[in-house]
């Protein structure tokens, strides 16, 4: 019942398949996060996103509350120049197996976000 209640609230997941660059940190309480390098970095596809966050697969398992930063490039519209990049920074919070496929099932939050337009990419 209350799973079918918080459904309601929680922000629509669309099925976009996105290219995503991922840099995935390891960090507790004694550590800075803005200080820490990253354990790992992947190129991978979203599977799915949302305003709150995106699922996306990996070879690798990463553990529930690392931080993640992530590249997002979104695609151009239609006759138009490459598209923006989101610049996201978030947290794991879910991690499954994907038995399929052979690889890991990643859910990110998005704590904070920019959108870089294509002409001021750095």
């Amino acid at each position: 019942m209350l799973d079918a209640v918080l459904h309601k609230f929680r922000p629509r997941r669309y099925p976009l398949l996105l290219p995503l660059r991922v840099w995935i940190k390891s960090w507790g309480k004694a550590k800075q996060s803005e200080n820490v390098k990253p354990d790992r970095e992947a190129e991978t596809i979203t599977e799915n996103i949302s305003s709150a966050g995106c699922y996306f697969l990996l070879d690798e398992e990463p553990k529930i509350g690392h931080r993640v930063d992530m590249e997002i490039k979104l695609a151009p519209t239609p006759g138009a120049s490459p598209g923006s990049t989101v610049l996201c920074r978030g947290r794991v919070v879910r991690v499954e197996k994907e038995k399929d496929r052979g690889k890991t099932g990643v859910g990110c939050a998005i704590d904070s976000y920019r959108i870089v337009p294509p002409s001021k990419k750095s």
